[in-house]
């Protein structure tokens, strides 16, 4: 299992890792850093790592560590600075959180 930075959200809020732009596209294109940047900002989808005390998670039927997220385009506060730079951690507030990926059932 990948290292958790040692963060832990408060009242509302939610740890997650945000999914990461491709290098290389589907056709073995090598895709440069400027395009994956501005890809990554529009990516909204992560695994939520932690949940803050007060976090309301009934969405979709509700989530925990672990859970794959959609989330607010623009939410959340992005955390910098961690030794590994190619991962991307946020903390959003729970009314952030827009729709909980799974499997359909049946």
């Amino acid at each position: 299992m990948k290292e958790i930075p040692d963060v832990w959200p408060e009242g509302p809020k939610i740890l997650i890792e945000v999914d990461r732009a491709e290098s290389v596209s589907s056709g073995g294109i090598f895709i440069p850093e400027t395009s994956r940047v501005a890809e990554q900002m529009r990516l909204t989808q992560g695994t939520v790592l932690r949940i803050g005390p007060t976090a309301q998670v009934d969405v979709a039927g509700g989530f925990d560590p672990g859970t794959r997220i959609i989330f607010a385009k623009y939410g959340g506060f992005r955390l910098q600075g961690f030794e590994d730079r190619s991962r991307d951690f946020r903390i959003i507030n729970d009314e952030d959180v827009l729709a909980v990926i799974g499997e359909e059932d049946g």
